[in-house]
């Protein structure tokens, strides 16, 4: 299943361990203090790049994609491609 929601979908969907793969998408401009976080109850996307497992990133310019697993669905994976 695909999630493109808001910070309180994305942040149950996290705190219920429901996520096996995360792609982020960076751009370069930062929106400050009052914006909106990404996950409800996650301080930021780089926490959770810290636990993703088979990382990888592509950039397009200044802007980049970070995807990675943080659970595996199916058992047995390894951290080998």
């Amino acid at each position: 299943m695909l999630l493109e929601c808001g910070s309180e979908l994305n942040g149950a969907f996290l705190a219920e361990g429901l996520v096996d793969k995360v792609a982020l998408f960076y751009a370069q401009t930062e929106l400050g203090g009052g914006a909106v976080p990404f996950a409800r109850g996650v301080g930021s996307p780089l926490l959770l790049e810290q636990t993703m497992r088979r990382m990888t990133r592509t950039m397009f310019g200044a802007d980049a994609r970070v995807s990675g697993y943080l659970r595996d669905p199916w058992g047995g994976m390894t951290d080998s491609v």
